[in-house]
């Protein structure tokens, strides 16, 4: 890349080598006639043009060898010194050309020639040097280099003229006349013609590295030379126009030579001397400072001001007078000693002086650098004078404010322990020194009353008594009098007010200082004033907090005291043994230290919205003590004001009420939610069907409510306790909560009944969701050890196709469940019309039966039981009847199994042994023989782990023997719990008590738990007797049963026999007893007691 400072020359220069090699091209096509072979007075014109290349060499000579002394360059050296050759050789050939006197020797073309050729060659190697001489060289370049240079091409010069002088034979010959040039002579040509042609090219790569000027002019030369040489290998005689087109090239690449010489060491060196005289020029115009050069005596040598209004006399009257002469003592002393430290070592600076100026006092620094003369001469002092008033402002200003935040934090850090007289008097001391005052006063101001002397400089009190007075009139605002009028004890005088709340609260003044008092002054004093007020206020009312502090440290609710900014002053014990703060950790701290997140931003909001007008504010926050834990504490919070009314602290009272809110949400808890499952409770699940059926109603909408009852829950819960029931209930609600998710409002509605709202859902999605939370129900799990498999009963209802209110909804999906409990358990319905009046008649025989013993609509009938060996009465079955006030006579399948369902089952099963045990008392009052009655258990009542204890109990209560009662359960009720069913009958054994299968056959009917129970009879069932003589198949099984049981010891009855062919079959078959209508119908007690005493009339 070519450096930017030759484009304009390289192009001009391309120009001039384009316009050459056009001539060149010219002379190449248009020969010269032979006519033009000899031109006639050629020796004036070849002496001419020689003298001309001469004079062109001597002046590159000229300026390269002036240069050296001022810029020694290697190429200068190697070009001036080497043309300077070229000249002498240049002359010698013109003084050796034909026609000419001759030159020591006899003239010829060959001793011509041979100048001729020593002056290009030595011209070439000059080229050659300057074009690849090394610039770095050139520092190395000593002040006797240009002579060793100049001695060097004198010598070559000499040795030439020598050779060609007087030892031509040594040179081969360069001409033939009337032949012409030699192969030597041009073949030498052309080796000149390469040596130039590559100097330029060398000049050329030195473009893209050096800045210098003038290189392309030399690269131009060059490549001239190297043009010329080429006409002077075609002329054949030294005449010809190709010898004169050669000479006139030659010429113009010494003129091309010297104009690139010329461009770099005279004309880029003046051109850059104007260049940095106008930079100079431009750099004084602009610039600010005072500029003087001056003698070491302080006389004025020169004079720039680009402001005359910061001299101190005009620049022409300034000029050859001494400082001293114009600027005032002091000044003039500074310049002087800044001068001779100048002259010591070279430079002064940092050197300060003021001038009284028309427009006002101006500060100024000086720069000083001594000038070295190049001639010899005295040296001068280029001195440098800046206005520095504005800095010099500022380091003062910065200088006070550093004093005065060191006063103000001085009185902001006073002790506690310091008297509120001295503080004063402290701050007193402060005001004097910040405004340079000898006197300062200090007053109060009460509403209504003279003020009130608080402090003053030492001999101010008796000295401004009067002045007291004209401020206490004048103290509305700032006055300064710096020209008092006449007759006015002080020199000048300032005082200001301070204020608060709209009136007057303190006057502080100053006097006699040494000038005017200005607006700094006077900021200093307003800012003073304000400090020692906020003090003054601030250790009154820290006075204030102390006294009260020691009577609330003593109270057991938390007292917190801040300032405006909210930030803490005061805590009392009570805060610190709450919070866990101590009083160091929060004094000056925001009590939002404390908050926890929990607090609703808009209790923020609200109270932050009435503190700031004045307005106290009470609620509750929700903070975090220290150790992490959070409570909650009701906060009174109001604002404390000040005489004016201004607020100026906040007080707030806390109590911790954590312990309160924890009982308040348990007491929440208990009244909504069941305390064993955590889940909605009756009363809260209500709330929230109405809230949903609601809303159901506003969106037209539909909603779902399921119920869950376990079944033969009591069963679980009477037989394995009512803790291992609880965790039964407790695993349901989780399976629940699991499957139906806690989008859906699930309740614990009563004992094991379980309700769930499903909003906008279809039926089939309700469907699917009641079959996975039966499934769940259903799946096996561990209670207190022992494995447990429950299932559940499920009904829905949905609004508004089923119910519109909350009630019947509640009805009608209970109404579900209990249909699904009657068609077998475990299932899922969905609610349908006619299942309410089916229902309504289950309900009430329901609720009819909790109370039908007591009021004696329950009652026992006995079936008497025969021996088919002797045909005697052995005993009879109690058989229960419920006679119903309003449905008359109610079977027992349909009540039985509501006594089951909703509990009452057990306490009926009771009841029914205590009356058949008084009967057994009367029948054997009334005379009938001993007989034995046989009563049914429940599987609720069996599955009682203390039934045998509880059985005896009543036995011994009514005095009757437990030989007397045989306890008929069925196979189903004694396999579903095997382990529990042989200690409950081996205890029922071991007590007395006589134990019967009831409907044998019918269910698993297996040799190993007849084996396994200690069992005294079974009783075959009906379904075998009923067609004993028409199958076959039933009196095989009838057969194999009695004698099943026989050899285990095992007694026989067979249940309704209603025809004596069955009797007489039973017989047959071994059985030992029989009971059915054949012998007898269910007979109540007075009928039972006719029949027994009338058997032996009737020949039983």
């Amino acid at each position: 890349m070519m450096h930017p400072t030759h484009r304009t020359e390289l192009r001009k220069s391309l120009y001039w080598l384009a316009g050459l090699l056009a001539g060149l091209l010219l002379v190449q096509l248009f020969p010269a006639p032979d006519a033009a072979r000899g031109l006639a007075r050629y020796l004036p014109l070849h002496t001419s043009m020689e003298v001309l290349s001469i004079a062109m060499a001597a002046m590159v000579f000229g300026i390269a060898w002036a240069t050296q002394k001022y810029r020694p360059n290697g190429r200068d050296l190697v070009l001036g010194p080497g043309l300077l050759g070229v000249a002498i050789l240049d002359m010698s050939h013109c003084l050796s050309y034909a026609g000419m006197p001759d030159f020591i020797t006899p003239n010829g073309p060959e001793k011509a020639i041979l100048f001729w050729l020593a002056a290009r060659s030595l011209a070439a190697l000059a080229l050659l040097c300057a074009a690849f001489w090394p610039q770095r060289h050139n520092d190395r370049l000593g002040p006797y280099a240009r002579c060793w240079s100049l001695a060097c091409v004198l010598l070559i010069v000499g040795v030439v003229h020598y050779v060609v002088l007087l030892r031509p034979q040594w040179m081969p010959p360069t001409f033939t006349p009337g032949v012409g040039l030699t192969p030597f002579k041009i073949g030498f040509e052309y080796v000149l013609i390469a040596a130039y042609v590559l100097a330029g090219l060398g000049f050329l790569a030195q473009l893209r590295r050096s800045p210098e000027s003038g290189l392309a002019r030399l690269a131009l030369a060059a490549f001239t030379m190297a043009m010329g040489e080429f006409f002077f290998t075609l002329y054949a005689n030294v005449t010809d126009v190709y010898n004169v087109t050669g000479h006139i090239y030659k010429i113009m690449a010494c003129a091309f030579l010297y104009r690139g010489l010329f461009v770099e060491t005279v004309q880029a060196p003046y051109q850059e001397l104007q260049a940095s005289e106008a930079r100079h020029r431009a750099m004084l115009d602009t610039l600010p400072d005072l500029l003087f050069e001056l003698s070491r005596r302080g006389v004025y040598l020169s004079v720039h001001a680009n402001d005359a209004s910061k001299l101190v006399a005009p620049a022409e009257q300034l000029l050859g007078r001494r400082v001293d002469e114009v600027m005032p003592a002091q000044a003039a002393a500074t310049c002087l000693e800044a001068l001779a430290e100048a002259e010591r070592s070279g430079v002064a600076r940092g050197q300060r002086f003021c001038l009284a100026l028309p427009a006002g006092m101006h500060h100024f620094e000086l720069a000083i650098a001594r000038k070295a003369d190049p001639a010899g001469h005295k040296d001068t002092y280029l001195t440098l004078v800046r206005d520095i008033t504005a800095t010099v402002h500022d380091e003062r200003r910065v200088a006070f404010e550093a004093r005065l935040n060191a006063s103000l934090l001085d009185l902001q850090h006073s002790d506690v322990q310091e008297l509120e007289a001295d503080f004063l008097q402290r701050g007193v001391r402060h005001v004097e020194r910040l405004t340079r005052s000898p006197f300062a006063v200090l007053h109060f101001v009460h509403d209504g009353q003279d003020p009130e002397l608080a402090a003053c400089s030492a001999g101010a009190a008796g000295g401004m008594p009067a002045q007291a007075e004209v401020w206490r009139q004048e103290c509305a605002a700032l006055r300064i009098q710096n020209r008092p009028p006449p007759g006015d004890a002080l020199l000048r005088w300032m005082s200001l007010p301070v204020k608060e709340g709209g009136r007057t609260r303190m006057l502080l003044g100053v006097a006699n200082k040494a000038e005017d008092y200005d607006r700094q002054d006077a900021q200093a004093l307003q800012a003073l004033a304000d400090a020692i007020w906020r003090r003054v206020v601030q250790r009154r009312q820290d006075a204030v907090i102390l006294r009260l502090s020691e009577a609330l440290e003593q109270s057991p609710h938390q007292v917190v005291i801040t300032d405006v900014r909210a930030n803490v002053l005061y805590v009392n014990r009570a805060f610190s043994e709450i919070s866990g703060y101590s009083a160091q950790e929060i004094l000056g701290k925001n009590p939002r230290l404390l908050q926890s997140g929990l607090t609703p931003r808009s209790v923020y909001d609200e109270m932050w919205r009435r503190l700031p007008q004045g307005l106290p504010w009470r609620g509750e926050l929700v903070n975090r003590r220290k150790n992490g834990q959070i409570y909650t504490e009701i906060v009174s919070l109001y604002p404390i004001r000040d005489l004016s009314g201004q607020v100026t602290h906040y007080v707030a009272h806390k109590e911790d009420i954590t312990v309160q809110r924890e009982a308040e949400e348990r007491i929440q808890a208990l009244s909504n939610f069941d305390t064993l499952t955590g889940l909605l409770n009756k009363k809260s699940f209500d709330e929230r069907l109405a809230l949903a059926i609601e809303r159901a109603g506003a969106s037209h909408g539909r909603l779902s409510m399921l119920w869950f009852d376990l079944d033969n829950f009591k069963l679980i819960n009477e037989s394995l306790g009512h803790t291992a029931g609880d965790e039964l209930l407790v695993e349901a609600a989780n399976r629940l909560r699991a499957c139906l998710g806690t989008q859906n409002a699930l309740a614990r509605y009563s004992g094991d009944a379980f309700v769930a709202i499903v909003p906008q859902a279809d039926q089939a999605t309700v469907a699917l969701m009641a079959q996975e939370a039966l499934r769940l129900l259903q799946t096996a799990t561990s209670v207190q050890g022992h494995p447990v498999s429950v299932s559940a009963s499920a009904g829905v209802a949905v609004y508004p196709d089923d119910a519109r209110t909350a009630g019947t909804l509640a009805s009608a999906a209970e109404l579900a469940m209990y249909r699904v409990k009657e068609d077998g358990r475990n299932g899922l319905r969905f609610f349908a019309p006619e299942m309410q009046a089916h229902t309504q008649r289950s309900l009430e025989l329901a609720a009819g039966l909790k109370d039908a013993a007591h009021k004696g609509e329950l009652f026992l009938v006995f079936q008497p039981q025969r021996a088919l060996g002797s045909g005697a009465l052995v005993g009879a079955e109690a058989l229960l009847r419920w006679r119903h006030p309003q449905w008359g006579l109610v079977s027992p399948a349909e009540f039985i199994p509501i006594a089951e369902q909703s509990g009452a089952i057990t306490a009926i099963d009771f009841w029914v042994v205590e009356q058949a045990a008084q009967q057994l008392r009367a029948w054997d009052a009334a005379g009938l023989p001993p007989l034995v009655v046989a009563v049914n258990v429940s599987a609720a009542q069996f599955a009682r782990p203390q039934l045998a204890e509880e059985l005896l109990h009543i036995l011994q209560r009514v005095d009757v023997s437990p030989q007397r009662i045989e306890v008929e359960l069925t196979e189903a009720v004694a396999l579903k719990h095997p382990e529990l069913a042989e200690t409950t009958i081996r205890r029922l054994h071991d007590m007395g008590f006589k134990v019967a299968l009831d409907d044998f056959g019918t269910g698993y009917s297996s040799m190993s738990y007849l084996k396994r129970y200690a069992i005294d009879k079974l009783k075959i069932d009906q379904s075998f007797v009923r067609e004993l003589a028409e199958k076959t198949s039933d009196m095989a099984i009838v057969t194999a049963i009695v004698r099943m049981a026989h050899s285990l010891r095992l007694s026989t009855i067979a249940e309704g026999v209603e025809t004596a062919e069955q009797a007489a079959l039973l017989h047959d078959c071994g059985c030992d007893e029989i009971q059915g209508y054949w012998y007898s119908r269910p007979l109540e007690p007075r009928a039972f007691e006719a029949f027994a005493k009338g058997l032996p009339q009737r020949g039983a």
